[in-house]
């Protein structure tokens, strides 16, 4: 089995897409030091809602990405070898 230039492909964008979106995960939170109470609070649910919205976009710009290159991985797969009659060969 030869090496699949989309399969490669694949894995490093899902590879690239993983460590983006761990990345993003982390920076989540934000800075809300010297808050107290209700702004505290406020900061946090923004810095929340910003991380969520953030790692939501990486998911979204993966699958818009991934299912294109899904489909050309598909259509370049091996095919069976149907030189012998119309039989695939491995079953003679």
């Amino acid at each position: 089995m030869g090496n699949r230039i989309a399969t490669w492909a694949i894995l490093i964008w899902t590879g690239l897409m993983a460590v983006g979106s761990f990345a993003a995960f982390l920076g989540i939170g934000g800075d809300c030091t010297g808050l107290a109470g209700s702004e505290l609070s406020s900061c946090q649910a923004d810095a929340w809602s910003r991380g969520a919205v953030g790692l939501m976009l990486l998911v979204f710009l993966w699958l818009i990405v991934l299912i294109p290159m899904a489909f050309v991985w598909y259509a370049t797969r091996p095919k069976e070898d149907l030189t012998r009659g119309g039989t695939p060969a491995s079953q003679t």
